[in-house]
């Protein structure tokens, strides 16, 4: 990328005229006099013979550009996995992190330590031009996400989903994304061939039920994968025999069962949040029976809440305190391996970074709410960028919510919503999840209207968010190797932006590739377009071919 004032040709014949002061005509001739500029960061290539004037080149270009204030020269190929490339210093401020600015983005890069062509800024126009709205994309190799970033900024996608091996590329993604404001975009730091698996896998989303018959048969009927059952209270003193007889009736069948223990046993709050000796007795009781069955079943465990939020906000009143040193001491000291401690609302298991200390360091799995996260969340952002936070192996209860930030009585008897009623955006946060069930109440439960509709959306969306509708493969160099993953996360009818260097007389090798890889797959290849996006050396080109699978 050529850079210069408002007279290009003025401006290159002044560079020349000023270097012929320290070259001879032989040495001008050797010298290119065409450089990058990255922000406010000029690159020059020098070869080895000029080296030792360098330094004098350097300073005459940094004094006729007021916008250049570093100049460096490259000082190696990009070179491994991580394509990153030495500079050395020649002029001016000794940095190598500046702030680049094109296609109405501004992108934090570090030259040295990611790669970066200001070149291609003409070829991700091209790509943002075709974005078509609701879009889900993928951009594998997204490195400081120049591409992801120009995208969500400049288009109506839906999700732009950025995957990068090299650390600090993917650090700098995240500060990119925060600078640009915009949240449709997800980076993922990782091996592409790793991570595509992993996302494009189909979260398992169930149904809850009570475990009486009459309840069991209107969730059953839909053949959900994975069910969580219900116990009421006096279920477990009173009705034992009835209970496990239908627990065990459907270990037999071939679907994930879960519990959800009693909000009280023997007439009493299930807590281990007190230091009541009597109330703690009773809870570790109710547990052991859970723990029991769960072993006996061979069940996924059993979801408990440390305590009732209602009681924590004073809306009943109890002689006794919840605290999380109690909890704490109560992990402790009893280890129940199928235990799935729920977050609540308020109180003191309702912090996401403390949840996921107590749970790392007493080993104990997470039942994450996402009604009562976002509303104990202060804004939206905080809200999703807690998801990210937790174990992969958390389980969740789904549902939609309105109530961000609440302190309000109606967050505790209205504080979940069916999906697409409130206003949590799902396209972000399903492909977060791997297991959870649609935790939504209905307004008669023996038909179960509200809870399957959202099952049912909740499906839908997973289908739509964890396979894309556009994927971009720009690395130039080998990316044939990555075309089985990336067709293994494109949805029928997706397009691939493929990428590669080729000499002018193989271009059709391009083709080539793409075809092989698409047979090898069982899809069709329907060629859109080829694209000269730059040279890379004589007859020697970086191009992108536009294909179609079905």
């Amino acid at each position: 990328m050529l850079l210069f004032s408002k007279s290009p040709m003025t401006k290159k014949n002044s560079f020349r005229k000023e270097l012929e002061k320290i070259l001879t005509q032989d040495e001008l001739q050797k010298l290119k006099t065409s450089f990058d500029v990255i922000g406010d960061i000029a690159i020059l290539e020098i070869d080895e013979e000029l080296r030792s004037k360098e330094e004098k080149i350097g300073s005459i270009l940094l004094s006729m550009h007021k916008n250049i204030k570093t100049v460096l020269r490259k000082e190696s190929e990009h070179r491994g996995k991580l394509r990153r490339q030495k500079m050395k210093f020649l002029a001016g401020e000794d940095k190598r992190l500046t702030i680049h600015k094109e296609n109405n983005t501004s992108l934090y890069v570090d030259v040295e330590k990611v790669y970066f062509s200001p070149r291609l800024s003409t070829e991700r126009k091209r790509i943002m031009q075709q974005v078509e709205k609701d879009e889900n994309i993928l951009v594998m190799f997204s490195g400081a996400g120049p591409y992801p970033m120009v995208l969500a900024k400049n288009t109506r996608a839906r999700k732009i989903t950025g995957i990068e091996l090299n650390p600090a590329g993917h650090r700098l993604a995240l500060e990119n994304k925060k600078l640009n404001k915009k949240n449709n975009v997800d980076f993922l730091k990782g091996d592409v061939c790793k991570i595509i698996p992993f996302i494009t896998k189909k979260p398992l989303i169930g149904l809850k039920s009570n475990w009486r018959k009459s309840h069991l048969e209107k969730k059953i009927k839909h053949h959900p994968e994975l069910l969580e059952i219900y116990i009421g209270e006096g279920d477990l003193e009173n009705h034992w025999q009835e209970f496990e007889n239908s627990i065990e009736e459907l270990s037999k069948k071939k679907m994930k069962i879960i519990l959800h223990m009693p909000l009280k046993y023997k007439g009493t709050e299930n807590t281990i949040a007190t230091d009541d000796k009597k109330l703690i007795q009773n809870t570790k009781e109710c547990f052991s029976l859970l723990e029991k069955t769960c072993k006996k079943y061979n069940l996924s465990g059993f979801v408990a809440h440390p305590y009732s939020f209602a009681t924590v906000r004073g809306y009943y009143k109890r002689p006794y305190k919840h605290t999380q040193k109690n909890i704490c001491e109560f992990l402790e000291k009893n280890n129940f391996s199928y235990l799935m401690l729920e977050n609540l609302m308020w109180g003191p298991f309702s912090n996401p970074n403390s949840i996921i200390k107590i749970a790392k360091k007493y080993s104990i799995n997470l039942c994450i709410d996402i009604a009562h996260l976002y509303s104990y969340s202060k804004t939206k952002e905080e809200f999703y960028n807690a998801l990210k936070k937790f174990p992969k192996n958390t389980y969740y209860h789904i549902a939609d919510s309105s109530f961000i930030n609440t302190r309000e009585k109606i967050a505790y008897e209205t504080h979940s919503l069916s999906v697409g009623e409130g206003d949590i955006n799902f396209d972000l946060i399903l492909p977060l999840i791997k297991q959870g069930i649609a935790e939504v109440v209905n307004k008669d439960e023996l038909n179960p209207r509200e809870m399957v509709g959202s099952w049912q959306k909740l499906k839908s969306i997973a289908e739509g968010t964890r396979f894309f509708d556009r994927i971009l493969m720009p690395l130039p160099k080998s990316a044939e190797d990555f075309l089985p993953a990336a067709l293994k996360a494109a949805k029928k009818g997706a397009i691939i932006h493929f990428y590669d260097f080729l000499h002018e007389d193989e271009f059709y090798l391009a083709e080539e590739k793409a075809k092989r890889a698409c047979k090898n797959a069982g899809l069709k290849y329907k060629k859109l377009d080829f694209v000269k996006c730059g040279q890379h050396s004589p007859r020697t080109f970086r191009v992108c071919l536009d294909f179609k699978v079905s």
